[in-house]
C-alpha cells in the first residue's frame, strides 16, 4: 500500500511539474503553407440482391495562402495552386477516375458552414471539379482538434463539431463524439490523439464514422503539421439496416513554406466571386456540346438531351442535330405552341425573332409569354426559345421560366445560348 500510494504521488508531482502550454494556430492573412494528403479505402456496400467490392485512393498536393478571416476568426477564404489533385474509385466493375485540369490548378476557396465554393480566376470549373476539391480537408477547420486553453500532457477535450465534421464529411452529425488527448511534447512537436465513434448523415446517407487517430502541432510554427487517421466508415439504409463498411487511412502532412509566385500577393488578380468566374462549365463528348451555366442550373444527360433545373421550377431542354435536322425559328414555335396547348396553358404573347449572336456560333431567339393553367405553381411563365447553329451542327434550347424573377433567368439563359459550342456529328 506504501509503495502504490508513493507511485501516486510521484505521477501527480509529474504533471503539476509541467508547465500548462498553448496549443493554438496563428493563421493570419498571407500565411502559406504545403499541403500533402493520401487516402486509401477498401470496403463492401451491400445492394439488392448482390455485394459490391469498394476500393479508392486520392492524392492531393498544393500550396495555399490565407486570404481572410470571418469575424470569428476562421478562415474562410484561401487561394490554392495544386501540384496534383486525382481521385480513383471502383465500386464492383465500375471505375471512376478524377482529376483537376491544368486549365483551373488555380483555386479560390471560399468556405461558408462548412461547405466550400471553389472558382479559378483562370478557366470555368466542372461541377465533378467542386465535387472533387469538397472532398479534400480543409486544414484550417482542423484547428478545432486543438484545446481552448492551456494544457500539459494527460488533459482531455472534446473536438469541436467543425472539425469532427470535416474529417468525416457528415452534413449533420446525430451522436457521438471525438475525444482529443495531449500525449506529450518531443522537441519541438506536441503530440494529441483522438478517438470517436460518430453518427450522422453524409453523402450515402445515415452512417457512423469510428475514428482513431493521432496529430502534431508544431511549437516552433504555432500550426497543425501533421495529421493520421484510421477510421471505419459503417453504411445503413434508411432504416438504420447495415449495407456495408468502408475502412480507409488519412495522412496529411502541412509545412509553412513561402507562397509561389502564382499566388503571391504581389500577383494582380480578380479574388472576389462575380457573375462570370463562378460559371459552370458543362461537356460531354458523347453528345458533342460544351456551355457554362451559373450554379443554379443543375444539368443531366437524358439519351441525346441535356437537361437542367435550377429546383425552383424553371427548367430547360437542349437537343443536339445535324444541321440540316434542325429546325426553322418558325418550326420550333409551332413545336412549342403544341407542347404548351397539352400543359392546358395558353399563349399570350410572342415576341419578335432576335439575332443574338452571329460568331462563332449563330444564335436566335425569341420568347412566348404564357398563361398557366389555374392548378399550375405560378400563374404566368415565360417560354424562351433559342436556336444555335454552326457550319454542320445545330441545336434547339427551349426554357420554360415560372418564378417571379423570370425576366433576370431569361437573360440567364440568354447567356448559356451563346456559349454552346458543338461538335461535328458522327
Amino acid at each position: 500500500m506504501h509503495v502504490l500510494l508513493s507511485g501516486i504521488l510521484l505521477l501527480a508531482a509529474s504533471r503539476s511539474a509541467q508547465a500548462p502550454i498553448r496549443l493554438e494556430e496563428r493563421l493570419t492573412p498571407n500565411l502559406a503553407y504545403h499541403v500533402s494528403c493520401r487516402v486509401q479505402l477498401v470496403g463492401k456496400m451491400s445492394v439488392p440482391d448482390k455485394t459490391l467490392d469498394i476500393e479508392g485512393k486520392s492524392e492531393i498536393e498544393y500550396d495555399e495562402r490565407i486570404l481572410r478571416q470571418s469575424a470569428s476568426g476562421a478562415v474562410d477564404k484561401t487561394l490554392r495552386l495544386f501540384a496534383k489533385m486525382e481521385f480513383e474509385r471502383k465500386i464492383g466493375s465500375d471505375q471512376q477516375k478524377l482529376a483537376l485540369r491544368p486549365a483551373v490548378h488555380r483555386l479560390v476557396i471560399l468556405r461558408q458552414n462548412n461547405i466550400e465554393a471553389p472558382f479559378s480566376p483562370d478557366a470555368l470549373l466542372k461541377l465533378t471539379e467542386i465535387d472533387l476539391i469538397r472532398t479534400d480537408v480543409f486544414t484550417p477547420a482542423l484547428a478545432g482538434l486543438l484545446p481552448k486553453g492551456n494544457v500539459i500532457p494527460g488533459d482531455t477535450w472534446k473536438a469541436d463539431e467543425a472539425s469532427t465534421r470535416e474529417l468525416t464529411d457528415l452534413t449533420q452529425i446525430t451522436a457521438g463524439e471525438l475525444n482529443c488527448r495531449f500525449d506529450k511534447v518531443d522537441r519541438h512537436l506536441a503530440k494529441i490523439s483522438f478517438v470517436g465513434s460518430i453518427g450522422g448523415v453524409g453523402e450515402n446517407g445515415p452512417t457512423r464514422h469510428d475514428l482513431d487517430g493521432f496529430c502534431y502541432f508544431d511549437l516552433n510554427a504555432n500550426m497543425l503539421t501533421y495529421v493520421s487517421l484510421k477510421g471505419t466508415e459503417h453504411l445503413a439504409n434508411e432504416k438504420e439496416r447495415s449495407q456495408g463498411k468502408v475502412t480507409g487511412t488519412f495522412v496529411l502532412t502541412r509545412e509553412p513554406k513561402a507562397a509561389p509566385a502564382a499566388i503571391a500577393a504581389e500577383i494582380n488578380l480578380n479574388l472576389d466571386p462575380n457573375e462570370d468566374n463562378t460559371r459552370l462549365l458543362f461537356e460531354d463528348d458523347e453528345i458533342g456540346v460544351r456551355f457554362a451555366h451559373s450554379r443554379k442550373w443543375k444539368p443531366r444527360i437524358e439519351g441525346s438531351q441535356v437537361r437542367l433545373e435550377d429546383l425552383r421550377g424553371n427548367g430547360m431542354v437542349l437537343s443536339i442535330d445535324a444541321l440540316n435536322r434542325t429546325p426553322t425559328m418558325q418550326q420550333f414555335l409551332d413545336e412549342a405552341r403544341l407542347g404548351i396547348q397539352r400543359r392546358k396553358a395558353t399563349v399570350a404573347f410572342v415576341g419578335p425573332k432576335q439575332p443574338v449572336q452571329r460568331e462563332p456560333t449563330n444564335v436566335e431567339m425569341l420568347s412566348l409569354d404564357v398563361d398557366m393553367p389555374a392548378d399550375a405553381p405560378s400563374q404566368r411563365g415565360i417560354v424562351v426559345l433559342a436556336i444555335v447553329r454552326d457550319e454542320a451542327v445545330g441545336a434547339t434550347l427551349a426554357a420554360t421560366l415560372l418564378t417571379n424573377d423570370r425576366a433576370t433567368v431569361a437573360r440567364d439563359v440568354e447567356r448559356i445560348a451563346t456559349s454552346i459550342r458543338l461538335a461535328r456529328p458522327r
